[in-house]
């Protein structure tokens, strides 16, 4: 009763249309499940030192604004069908056994801004989706500017030695997954990656909740 009332009151939103969700619908509507464009095994450029990597969806007009909605105008609930939708593809493309979900981080300036960490906020939905812990093995070492506009080689300068080990995380010996929200050229996974085999990480596989054409 609880449930239809809240329902009544505050009718959930599609996360990629923004429209009514009708009877039945969860979070996504039938129209976008049927438009939305999954990302088949092998279309996925892996980054450098990064054993594996898979993404959920082509970085497309939906995506990108739902992506939007959830790191700059507060809409926190979309990290819960982007993490899911991501894990499905794990589940289905990666047979890796892992030891710990982690994420990249964002940097201590956003954090204060949004008050929370949107691939934090995806990366929990992956974990508890694939019954996996959540740990946060990294974090941000210096202010890196926005990757928006850079060319590959700027990228790759710009997120240099850019992470660090977070001290109460155990990273030797571990096979980690590390997530984040849109893969591009792939130079901060690489980046996250290089500092977990640093410490000591036995594997590191990668995966986006979206993927852009320059991969």
């Amino acid at each position: 009763m609880k449930g239809e009332l809240l329902r009544l009151l505050f009718p959930p939103r599609c996360a990629f249309c923004n429209r009514f969700l009708q009877r039945g619908e969860m979070e996504i509507c039938a129209r976008c499940m049927g438009e939305l464009r999954f990302l088949p095994p092998g279309q996925v450029k892996t980054p450098e030192f990064v054993d594996r990597c898979v993404g959920a969806l082509a970085y497309e007009e939906k995506v990108r604004t739902a992506i939007h909605r959830l790191k700059f105008r507060g809409r926190q609930s979309t990290a819960k069908p982007l993490g899911r939708l991501l894990a499905h593809q794990i589940q289905t493309q990666l047979d890796e056994v892992f030891d710990f979900v982690t994420w990249v981080p964002t940097s201590a300036h956003n954090l204060r801004e949004r008050g929370y960490d949107h691939a934090q906020l995806i990366a929990e939905q992956v974990a508890c989706y694939l019954e996996i812990p959540l740990v946060q093995a990294l974090k941000r070492s210096r202010q890196t500017q926005p990757m928006y506009g850079l060319n590959p080689a700027e990228r790759r300068a710009n997120v240099f030695d850019a992470f660090s080990i977070v001290k109460t995380a155990s990273v030797l010996d571990a096979r980690v997954l590390i997530v984040d929200d849109i893969l591009t050229t792939g130079a901060t996974f690489s980046e996250c990656a290089r500092t977990l085999r640093e410490a000591g990480a036995e594997q590191v596989c990668a995966a986006a909740a979206a993927v852009a054409k320059k991969t």
